[in-house]
């Protein structure tokens, strides 16, 4: 792919990022990128494939809560780690990882 298309391809990203509404969750966050991106005129249907997969990262993306919450601060009294609230975490399951670097 040219330098002119790669350019066209990171700005319809772009575009779509900026048209998203924030308030949505992830899911649709992602859902709606991920259709301006397929009704864009102006990309191939390689390049729209291309495109969705730099969003999704090669991965699938959930939600889930985490019950016991973060470390908030250091209990010197009682010498222990203090955790906060439950709070809801993204998690990221990655695909067709080849090699990966455990340093």
């Amino acid at each position: 792919m040219s330098s002119n298309r790669n350019k066209l391809v990171s700005a319809a990203i772009n575009r779509a990022y900026i048209l998203i509404d924030y308030d949505k969750n992830e899911e649709e966050q992602y859902e709606s990128i991920k259709q301006i991106i397929l009704t864009d005129e102006s990309l191939t249907n390689n390049e729209k494939l291309g495109a969705i997969n730099i969003i999704s990262g090669y991965s699938e993306i959930y939600t889930a809560d985490w019950i016991d919450g973060r470390y908030e601060e250091w209990d010197s009294k009682e010498k222990q780690l203090k955790r906060v609230c439950a709070h809801v975490v993204v998690l990221k399951k990655l695909e067709n990882i080849e090699n990966t670097n455990r340093n």
